[in-house]
């Protein structure tokens, strides 16, 4: 997470690690920024960063930072200026911007004379410099999280937003809901920005197997898509259920529960 970075929490401090909910993509069920292509591997020398495959140099090291492969380009950095490189080091978009995040379906954000917007793979602006900040986790599911005026938002790839700039901070959409927050007070919205759990509680995790975290009052529970308390805010803390349990706080023990609420395992 670098410089002032908000991220798909969107500034939220994890608690347990680990403890982050699937987000899940259309027709498709992942977690953000899952590399399945070939890696090569970064290597420095002489203060600065290459790329080997199975210890082969592949790329010199030429530049003063590198990063992961993602969607087949890889950002790189010289002289505090970000561009991107293909696999065979061919620098296919020039090392001219302020700040730059890797691509995330098919495009990436970038930042110039301190405004953010998005390029595609051929460099073109797709959607113009205007955003304060964005998420560093880019697109997902079609849509990207942006800042502006201390609010953040939701646009679409056409650079449409698709719910106003109303709320202090907003997560990714999950199970169809995204949790916002609004004068520090938490609750979900729908994509179409209707808020389907009120803003009521001190903090919120997203949705994940049809159950979201929440806390109030220092405790946590669980709360259904229709907003209804179904396990009682009874903990010290709540992780996100995966496979059907959930790891969960009380009495200085941490244990896994079930969708009931009942203890399964330590």
């Amino acid at each position: 997470m670098k410089k002032m970075i908000f991220i798909i929490t969107t500034s939220f401090s994890l608690l347990f690690v680990g403890c982050v909910a699937p987000i899940k993509a259309k027709n498709t069920s992942h977690t953000i920024k899952t590399i399945t292509e070939p890696i090569l591997k970064r290597f420095k020398e002489n203060r600065k960063y290459g790329y080997k495959m199975n210890g082969k140099v592949t790329i010199p090291p030429k530049y003063d930072d590198t990063w992961l492969f993602n969607e087949g380009l890889a950002k790189v950095k010289n002289r505090n200026k970000y561009g991107f490189i293909n696999k065979k080091g061919k620098e296919v978009i020039p090392l001219q911007y302020d700040w730059a995040y890797s691509f995330s379906e098919e495009l990436a954000s970038v930042k110039k004379n301190n405004k953010w917007g998005f390029i595609n793979k051929q460099n073109n602006i797709v959607i113009p410099f205007q955003y304060d900040n964005v998420n560093l986790s880019g697109f997902n599911g079609g849509l990207a999280i942006v800042k502006k005026q201390d609010k953040e938002s939701f646009i679409n790839k056409q650079g449409k937003i698709i719910i106003p700039f109303e709320y202090n901070r907003v997560g990714y959409f999950n199970d169809g809901l995204a949790t916002v927050e609004k004068n520090n007070q938490w609750g979900f919205i729908n994509k179409q920005g209707e808020i389907i759990t009120p803003l009521q509680y001190d903090y919120s995790y997203p949705f994940s197997e049809g159950l979201a975290s929440v806390q109030k009052s220092n405790k946590w529970g669980f709360i259904n898509k229709q907003g209804k308390v179904v396990i009682p805010l009874q903990y010290s803390f709540a992780c996100c259920f995966n496979n059907g349990l959930a790891k969960v706080k009380k009495d200085s023990k941490e244990f896994y529960i079930n969708k009931k609420g009942e203890f399964v395992r330590y």
